[in-house]
Parts: structure tokens; sequence; C-alpha cells
């Protein structure tokens, strides 16, 4: 019920992740039906005892307590054409699979599963209709006087998502009275009790329930990780007695994992090792990897600070300050003192950070014995498409910048996913206009994973926030979970919560979930500028709204950009709640 309007039992409740455009529409279409709360529509029913081939799916079977059964199959295609009983469907996977076939079977195979159930199945009228959802009826020509096939009133248009029950009740009236005279069948409408309607749904998707703990999905995942990042090792094989190497990839393409193996096999040698990046969060992660003799991590704020004898940087400090006065002043002070320097090996990763400031690359050369920069160990990692950290318009290529500066580099390009599940990276280019550049995936096809969109308004991303986190946390721990957003602590829908404090029950609840000073075990919240270079296993982007397009705009950016570091961090499920970006376009 809603609204005090009582609705159509939808199962699932809501539409399944990856639902194609045709099934989306026809479930909205469905979902918003007043007053027929005893039909039941099932979407997207997979067909395991099938009579036809090993697999199968129904889009839609809807049940009409007094009236019959309809198997649905929505197509959504830019034209259609039928000439000699041989179907073509432009722009589809498939353009030209027998859509009605496929209904057919799918009623066959429902009707011959239920008859184990209900042995007077035969008796309720079970239609078939195949819905062009992209078609409306002044584009439909039908120029043949009849069809053996099928018929014309089994043929839903655009116009019939706005009046879904007048389409299936004329289609079930259309199909009872074309039978009507033919002895082999004898239909009993009436008898289609709403009881007999839920006995039906609850033959074809039984309940039970059976769980993997936390603790055991946790190892499977990790078990594929290391099978996924030993294959990676084959990469550093390739190319371990290069002196100069330029990792080059997107993000989730390993280049922090090979950079981090270097700095191990560096340190393995001897050779006092500096691991550094622009990010501080990045650096916090990558010391925790590598807590061993020989290796220094440090973001490079910090150790120009260090440099400089200096605890802080100074209050109201800008953009010059880090990028131009304390690179200076750090060299400056290496020059007095080279034995703050003085490393045998470097590895500088997210090189896109730096590549634009050439004092800031000119630092971390002289690190190292500029005499002997060719006898240097340094390894570089950088993706061209995560330059949010970086101001103005200008777009570096860091690999064409690498070249200048060290043209015995050898570039390594990675184009090999290993971090994000196929189901969630292919989604990516859809939501984005950013070429991710990846040819090929290391995890397993089918693993559990993807991307879902909540559309929300500004004033309801907190309660949208509050349920997303609950259904997340039917299958992951809170430390599995981050909460990203394009704006700071202060602009952000968790900074303002914080800031306004809790007006009802679930924000009080998300309040109690959150990590808000480092408490262990809870929901990490950041934005996504601080969070560039890490992951996490779920990740959940607030504020994807007009004031993050202006906030963007402002950096010289486009919400895109900011959004492909956002949902790049997760390894498994991202959520995106807002309402600048179109569910469609996952279609």
């Amino acid at each position: 019920m809603q609204g005090g309007i009582y609705l159509v039992t939808m199962i699932p409740p809501g539409a399944k992740p990856g639902t194609n455009r045709s099934e989306r529409e026809v479930f909205t279409a469905f979902e918003g039906i007043p007053d027929r709360p005893d039909w039941i529509v099932i979407h997207s029913l997979q067909l395991a005892h099938n009579l036809f081939s090993l697999e199968g799916e129904a889009d839609f079977i809807v049940f009409v307590p007094g009236k019959g059964i309809v198997a649905i199959e929505t197509k959504s295609p830019k034209y259609v054409e039928y000439t000699d009983g041989n179907w073509y469907l432009d722009k589809l996977p498939n353009p030209t699979k027998d859509p009605l076939q496929q209904v057919s079977r799918a009623r066959s195979n429902i009707r011959g599963f239920l008859k184990q159930h209900d042995e007077n199945i035969n008796d309720i009228p079970f239609a078939r209709m195949l819905w062009f959802t992209s078609i409306a009826r002044h584009q439909f020509v039908n120029n043949s006087v009849g069809d053996m096939q099928f018929f014309e009133w089994e043929l839903g248009l655009s116009e019939d998502k706005d009046k879904p029950v007048q389409a299936i009740e004329k289609l079930l009236e259309n199909h009872i009275s074309f039978f009507a005279d033919n002895g082999e069948v004898n239909y009993d409408p009436a008898a289609f009790t709403a009881e007999r309607a839920e006995a039906m749904a609850s033959a074809l998707l039984s309940n039970f329930r059976g769980y993997e703990s936390a603790e055991e999905l946790a190892k499977t995942r990790y078990k594929v990780e290391q099978k996924m990042l030993d294959e990676q090792l084959a990469i550093m094989e390739l190319v371990e007695y290069n002196n100069h190497i330029y990792f080059d990839g997107g993000a989730g393409t390993g280049k922090s994992f090979l950079l981090a193996e270097a700095a191990r096999k560096y340190a393995k040698q001897g050779k006092r090792t500096l691991v550094t990046c622009w990010n501080y969060m990045m650096a916090e992660e990558l010391a925790l990897t590598l807590n061993r003799p020989n290796i220094t991590v440090k973001d490079l704020n910090t150790l120009m600070l260090e440099m400089c004898g200096l605890d802080t940087n100074p209050e109201g400090a800008d953009t010059d300050w880090f990028e131009v006065e304390l690179p200076q002043k750090a060299l400056e002070a290496l020059e007095k003192n080279p034995a703050l320097g003085g490393y045998e090996a470097l590895c500088v990763d997210e090189f896109q950070d730096i590549a634009a400031n050439l004092k800031l690359i000119e630092l971390v050369l002289a690190l190292c014995n500029v005499k002997k920069l060719a006898d240097t160990s340094i390894v570089w990692a950088g993706d061209r498409n995560q330059q949010i950290m970086r101001e103005g318009q200008q777009t570096i290529d860091p690999a064409t910048r690498m070249k200048l500066i060290m043209p015995d580099t050898v570039h390594v390009r990675l184009r090999t996913n290993c971090r994000t599940v196929p189901e969630l990276a292919k989604m990516i280019p859809r939501i984005i206009n950013i070429d991710t550049d990846i040819a090929r995936h290391r995890i397993p096809e089918g693993f559990e994973g993807g991307l879902n969109i909540v559309t929300s308004s500004d004033d309801k991303q907190t309660q949208h926030l509050a349920t997303t986190i609950r259904k997340l946390l039917e299958r992951y721990n809170t430390r599995d979970i981050v909460i990203l957003s394009p704006f700071g602590e202060t602009n952000s829908t968790v900074g303002q919560l914080l800031e306004r404090g809790a007006s009802n029950a679930d924000e009080r609840t998300l309040l109690s979930q959150l990590d808000i000073e480092g408490t262990e075990g809870k929901i990490r919240w950041r934005s996504i500028a601080k969070f560039k270079g890490l992951e996490s296993p779920v990740v959940v982007i607030t504020d994807v709204n007009e004031k993050a397009k202006v906030f963007a705009s402002s950096l010289h950016k486009q919400l895109d950009e900011l959004l492909y570091v956002g949902i790049t961090r997760a390894k498994y499920e991202c959520v995106l709640i807002g309402n600048s970006v179109d569910p469609a376009r996952l279609d």
C-alpha cells in the first residue's frame, strides 16, 4: 500500500540490479498500478526447470485473479521488422532471435511446472505478450492481413506503459474470446481465485534462508584476490631488469601493487628505498603494507615538512605554498644537507598528481644521487584519468611527461582490471563519459557485485543513505563499506548530518554506524579526493547532484572525473545517491 492506495504485489519488490531498459520501464508501469491488490507480478524469473534448453528466463509473469495468467517478453529495439516469419530487432544483442519463441517457451515451461502443484492448471487462461516498449502505436505498421504465428493483440507497445491494467486485461479478454469455441479448451477464469494465484506464485518462487557468514565470504574473496595478484607478479618478472619503469593504467589495474612489489624487491637487495605519493591517506595505507627495513613511506607534504624542519603547514596555506614555496624550501634544505636524500631506489605512486609540477618532480629526483640517476632504481605509477588533485584546466598526459623527463623509462601499459568485479567494471563507462581502457578482467565473471543508482532529492539524501546502508549490512560488515562525497566534511551529506544532529530513528542508527573519531570497525566516510588511491569492498557515493556539478566546475573539472575516481574505489559494489545520473544509462 502507498498513500492509502493498494498496489500490485511485485516480486521482487524492486527491479533487480542490471535490469535492462525495457524491463525497468515495464516494472515501473506495474508497480504503480492502483486498486489491483490481488495482482501478482513476478519479474525476471529464472527457468531452471526447462524443457527446451539448459536455462531460460521469463521477463514478467502476471497473475490476474478472475481472468488468467500472462507471460511477457519485453524488448526495446530501435525498429522491428517481421518478414516471412523471421524477426529482426535492431540494436539488440541478438537481433534475429525469435522473441515469440522466447515467450512461448517460457509459458510452456511455467505451465508444465505449475501442473505439478495445481492439476487443474488447464482451466486457467494463460496468454502471452510481446511488449515493444520503444515503439509507439503510430510507428507500428502492420501490412499483413493475418499471421498463423501470432495475433496482433499479443503485441504491447509504448503507450501501454501508461495503461498497463487495460493492456493486460484486454489481452486476456481477447485470448479467452478466441479460444471460447475451441473444443479442446475449457477455460474457467472465475476459478482462478486470489488464493490459487498466491499459491502458484509461491510454487514458482519458494522462500528459504541460508547464510554465508561474513567470515566465509571474506575468505572466498581473499582467495580470489590472492590468486589474481599472484598472476599479476608475472609483469614484474618481465621488466625487473629495467632500472626505470613507469606503470601506466586505469584504476584497479594493479599499479600500486606492482609498485609495492618493486619496493620490497629493492629493500630486499639492501637498497635504501623511498615510497611516496601526494595523497597522505594513500601513503598511510602503503606504510601498513611496506613496514620493513630499508623502506621509508611518506606522503610528499610530510616529507617536505620534515626536510624543512617544520611541524605543520602554515594556517590557511594555499596551493602556492604546497606546490611552489614548500618544494623550493625543501630543495634548499636538501642542498645544504644531502643526507636528507641519498635514496638508492624511488617508488612514486599517483604520478599524475605531480606531473604538471616541474618543481615537485625536480625535488623527487633530487632525493637520489643526481649524478648517478641512471643507476638509481625508479618506479613510477600513474593514471591520466585520475587528475582530480590537479587544479586548473590543463590536462597532462603523465606518460608523455615521464618520457620527456626520463627518456630511458620503460613504459608498461596495464589494461587488465585486477580490482573490480566485471559486473561493476563494465557499468562504469555507461555512467561516466570516460574511457577506462580496460581490455580484460582477472576476477571471474559472475562474482557478486554491481552498480546501483538511488535517485534522491537533496532533502532525502540521509533517508536514502540510511536505507542503502541497512541493505548493504545484510551482506557486508561495517568496515567493508565507505561513504564518499564529491564534497569535503562541511558540505557532504554525512558532514551536514553530524553538524545538525539526527532528527529521526534512521538518522540516529546511521550516526551510530559511522566512524566519527577513528572508531575501529565503523563505516568510514571521506571526500572522493581524500580516498583516491585506496579501495573498499563497497563504496556509497552521496551528493551526486547539481551542486556537485557546480563544485566540480569550480575546480575546472567535470563531475564525471570525480565519479570515476569514486566508483573505481569499489571492489564489489557501488551505489550512487542523487539525481544527476540517469538510471537508464545502466541499460
